[in-house]
């Protein structure tokens, strides 16, 4: 979704990050940082990573369903406000 809208995602491909940057440092810790603001139950968590990375907006589709599952899912309706739904896709707003 990132790279057809230019919207800038934590982190894109780990492999791609790895064959073009010298310093993994720029990106390490990043995927967990990842798992952590899907999986999470606990707002004020959630809420630490997407201040960290300035997350404007949070994508939740079929593929985020199957790695992060449904339970901390719900933390984004107290986080954001729905920008655009269809199907299975939520896409939210971070309040600021």
């Amino acid at each position: 979704v990132s790279s057809s809208s230019g919207v800038p995602t934590i982190l894109a491909w780990p492999g791609h990050q790895h064959q073009w940057r010298s310093d993994p440092s720029l990106y390490e810790g990043r995927a967990e940082d990842i798992e952590r603001i899907y999986s999470t139950t606990h707002v004020a968590e959630a809420k630490v990573f997407l201040d960290r990375y300035n997350v404007r907006y949070i994508y939740v589709g079929h593929r985020e369903r199957q790695l992060y599952g449904e339970a901390g899912l719900a933390k984004f309706e107290q986080l954001a406000d729905v920008w655009f739904a269809e199907g299975d896709v939520v896409v939210y707003e971070v309040r600021r």
